[in-house]
């Protein structure tokens, strides 16, 4: 609210302690992010041959430094604002 924001891009886990009313109730809408589907079908490389999903930051941090892990994240920010755009009425991020 402080920064005008009006977009609030969650974890799908979230939903199990936030209240979508509150969202809504401030005029913020609430969008869950599927960022291990992303993951799944845009991995970033580790060290092993077969990707291993649902890793914290860390993982990707130490693999690839801040700079690749900020590219990596934006690019999944795009990917999850640009289906928003498409589809406004839904809170459904893609899959």
């Amino acid at each position: 609210k402080q920064l005008n924001g009006n977009v609030y891009l969650s974890g799908t886990q979230a939903a199990v302690y936030q209240s979508e009313s509150y969202f809504k109730e401030n005029e913020v809408k609430l969008i869950y992010q599927k960022f291990f589907n992303y993951q799944e079908s845009l991995p970033y490389q580790q060290s092993n041959e077969v990707f291993n999903n649902g890793l914290s930051i860390l993982d990707l941090l130490f693999y690839h430094g801040p700079e690749k892990a900020i590219e990596h994240i934006k690019n999944y920010d795009i990917y999850s604002l640009t289906h928003y755009m498409q589809n406004p009425l839904s809170s459904k991020s893609p899959e």
